[in-house]
């Protein structure tokens, strides 16, 4: 088994972002921990691809918890294999899934009008 750390940067809403996945490579499969937001998943594809990687050699993800930087570009990755296997928590598999808001959604909905202005647009992307 190998372990490849990968390293993803942008700059998102002048927010320097940097995200760690980690590629899982073991007796011919491929397997994705965590995928970064939908904004990174260009660089998450040029990551993988520097290790023989595309998003069609994936066996599966797995998604350590569901906030928005470890789920965002899921999507997208299942859009481009449909045969990707999603793996999670049982306590988060009904909002990795779609199925109920994930606990920090509801978090940040609750506390969207008392934060401060600044932190507003940031706020904002939650939804």
């Amino acid at each position: 088994m190998k372990l490849i750390v990968l390293k993803i940067e942008k700059i998102i809403d002048g927010e320097n972002i940097v995200l760690f996945p980690v590629l899982i490579q073991s007796k011919n499969r491929n397997y994705l921990i965590d995928c970064g937001y939908k904004e990174t998943y260009p660089e998450l594809k040029s990551q993988l691809n520097l290790h023989g990687v595309e998003i069609k050699d994936l066996s599966g993800v797995l998604v350590t918890h569901d906030d928005y930087d470890h789920l965002g570009s899921l999507k997208l990755m299942k859009q481009e294999n449909i045969d990707l296997k999603v793996y999670c928590g049982e306590y988060e598999k009904d909002s990795i899934s779609g199925l109920t808001k994930s606990e920090r959604l509801i978090q940040a909905e609750a506390s969207l009008d008392s934060i401060p202005k600044e932190y507003k647009k940031m706020g904002n992307k939650f939804y």
